[in-house]
């Protein structure tokens, strides 16, 4: 019996073109109405999360920064974990000698360097609908520092980025790909898994009556550790194996389906293919 779901955005609770469906904004309102409560988790900050939660006008607190960070609905800050500061310059130190552009996060606030890509700058600014400040040097933030993004289209610097980083901070953080291009950074609990844990304490409801949803590696720890979880159907392998139940895809309605499948358990309305199980 699901009590609480929480879902992912990009890739999952968001299109493509990082939207939100009609039919999945009434799938979330029918989740609701069945005395389900909802609530999101999400690499991104949590200024970057706003829109989303007040367009769904959910009454839950949430988990940014891949949960080293719980916010209520009103925009205080309930939890947060920071990254220890020596850890967070060799971090940076180590995702520039990799090659990457590092991007630095405190609580709610994200700032570059200049020079870096901004084609992923400007994307993301879209995406989180907010912008960076442009600093000479991250030295000023070190000791407020919530995540570190290590950036590239490059998926040779992306493995590197991800073993030096490894090798510098073992462990003493929290690392996942969000996005191919995106490797975060948080500190040591900094993960799905353990935001959404730290969700069901602050809601009183037990991880086993909790339904999570996911599409990236770092939604694996989430999906293992709930009571059902349900991969997207455009996620790896790797992902679908963590997970109970596989849905359609981010392009394809599969949020709404699994949300009606899965957790209300009826199909939903209109000619979709229905979700298929794990």
């Amino acid at each position: 019996m699901t009590k609480l779901v929480v879902s992912d955005l990009d890739g999952t609770l968001l299109t493509p073109e990082k939207q939100i469906t009609p039919l999945s904004m009434q799938a979330v309102a029918d989740v609701l109405a069945a005395g389900i409560r909802f609530t999101a988790i999400s690499s991104r900050p949590p200024h970057g999360m706003r829109w989303i939660i007040e367009e769904l006008n959910l009454r839950e607190p949430f988990a940014a920064f891949n949960g080293a960070a719980i916010v209520s609905p009103d925009w205080k800050l309930l939890f947060a974990n920071y990254i220890e500061p020596t850890v967070a310059r060799n971090v940076i130190a180590a995702a520039i000698a990799a090659g990457a552009s590092p991007w630095v996060y405190t609580d709610d606030d994200w700032f570059v360097q200049p020079g870096g890509p901004s084609a992923h700058v400007e994307r993301e600014a879209r995406t989180v609908r907010f912008r960076p400040t442009t600093v000479e040097s991250f030295d000023h933030l070190l000791d407020r520092v919530i995540k570190v993004q290590a950036v590239s289209d490059n998926p040779a610097v992306i493995a590197r980025c991800e073993a030096m980083i490894h090798a510098t901070a073992r462990d003493k953080v929290s690392a996942t790909r969000s996005q191919t291009y995106y490797y975060d950074v948080t500190p040591p609990g900094g993960d799905k898994g353990s935001g959404v844990a730290r969700l069901c304490t602050q809601l009183q409801i037990p991880l086993a009556q909790t339904t999570t949803i996911g599409d990236m590696e770092n939604d694996i720890p989430m999906l293992m550790r709930a009571g059902f979880s349900i991969a997207m159907g455009q996620a790896s392998s790797e992902v679908k194996a963590a997970a109970k139940a596989v849905t359609g895809s981010d392009a394809a309605e599969g949020f709404a389906m699994a949300m009606y499948r899965f957790v209300l358990g009826r199909e939903l309305p209109g000619q979709v293919a229905p979700a298929k199980s794990a």
